[in-house]
């Protein structure tokens, strides 16, 4: 695993998959920002199930005072679910909104990006 081969004060940077947690999916996926854990869809399931395991490894990161840097875009819901918030907070995370030049073949456009990190 990455996390036991950082040194303490290096950094974890991680980007769980966003797909069920924007807001281009919500209708399919129940999610919003009253309810972000959302319905009972085998993909929303999936990952709730997939950022649960990456807190762990978060969490084990933190306690070995290892810096994490966590990506979302500007529209995901997923710092809103319950178990994020609780570990955002313990960890002691602060957020950062970036903007990000994108290049396509057909435009070049700015994405807005949610950064939570622990320095």
């Amino acid at each position: 695993m990455a996390v036991r081969n950082t040194r303490p004060g290096g950094l974890l940077m991680v980007a769980p998959p966003c797909a069920t947690w924007v807001f281009l999916c919500s209708a399919v996926t129940g999610r919003s920002w009253s309810n972000p854990g959302g319905n009972s869809q085998r993909c929303v399931e999936l990952a709730n199930i997939l950022v649960l395991r990456l807190i762990y490894i978060l969490f084990y990161a933190v306690k070995r005072n290892v810096k994490i840097l966590i990506e979302q875009p500007q529209s995901s819901v997923m710092w809103m679910w319950r178990p994020v918030r609780k570990f955002l907070h313990w960890a002691g995370c602060r957020t950062e909104c970036y903007s990000f030049l994108l290049a396509s073949a057909c435009e070049l456009n700015m994405e807005s990006c949610d950064l939570w990190h622990t320095w």
